[in-house]
């Protein structure tokens, strides 16, 4: 369970959520180029709640999931709250999707062979006139 290093603690329908961090390279160790970062921080993003506010509790959305569960929410869901290295986001119940069970795979369709992205080309066959 992730443990609250922020000093906030959410009232109401509030959550807090330990963002997870985008990946700054592959498994295999290859640097991914900051456009495709930022694609991948644009997709749907997954985080750890760390506390609960008490409406949040009764919240629809969150029926079943407690402090140490795994959800998935919107890329523009909640205010940024940046501690240390770390990046909390504060939201509202309503926000959530559900929760998720593992962690995206951002590192799928990005390194496909320029093959398979652009198809055969054929070059145009150039006919010489006779001099």
């Amino acid at each position: 369970m992730a443990q609250n290093r922020s000093g906030f603690t959410p009232t109401g329908d509030l959550l807090l959520v330990l963002a997870d961090p985008v990946p700054k390279a592959t498994a295999g160790g290859i640097e991914l180029p900051d456009t495709v970062r930022e694609a991948q921080g644009k997709a749907t993003r997954t985080g750890i709640i760390v506390a609960l506010g008490t409406l949040a509790r009764q919240h629809p959305r969150l029926e079943g999931v407690t402090e140490g569960d795994r959800i998935l929410f919107p890329r523009y869901a909640g205010d940024m709250l940046p501690i240390d290295d770390e990046l909390y986001l504060i939201m509202r119940g309503e926000s959530v999707l559900g929760p998720s069970t593992k962690p995206p795979n951002y590192q799928l369709n990005y390194a496909r062979p320029s093959m398979e992205v652009f198809g055969s080309i054929e070059l145009p066959k150039l006919v010489m006139p006779n001099a």
